[in-house]
């Protein structure tokens, strides 16, 4: 991630392939995201809310069940619902 976002303003990390996650993964993140507006660079996390990753998030805090975003300091995260 670092060596990325060195090497370009923007990334966005696709969460797909995360078949699990934990709390201090989550706060990684935070901090990587922050770090990065900090450094005028965007790190933008994108997850389904029917994978791994997009259940983490809810249970987390970070978006209610819905998609709707919870925490105002990471605008560049989005949680999404597929269409069955």
């Amino acid at each position: 991630m670092l060596q990325s976002l060195a090497e370009h303003r923007a990334i966005e990390l696709a969460t797909g392939g995360v078949e699990s996650i934990d709390v201090g993964t989550l706060q990684l993140l935070v901090a990587a995201t922050k770090s990065a507006a900090a450094d005028d660079r965007i790190l933008a996390l994108a997850a389904d809310s029917a994978t791994p990753m997009g259940r983490a998030l809810v249970r987390a805090g970070f978006f209610t069940e819905a998609g709707r975003p919870l925490v105002p300091t990471l605008p560049t995260w989005t949680l999404t619902r597929e269409a069955a």
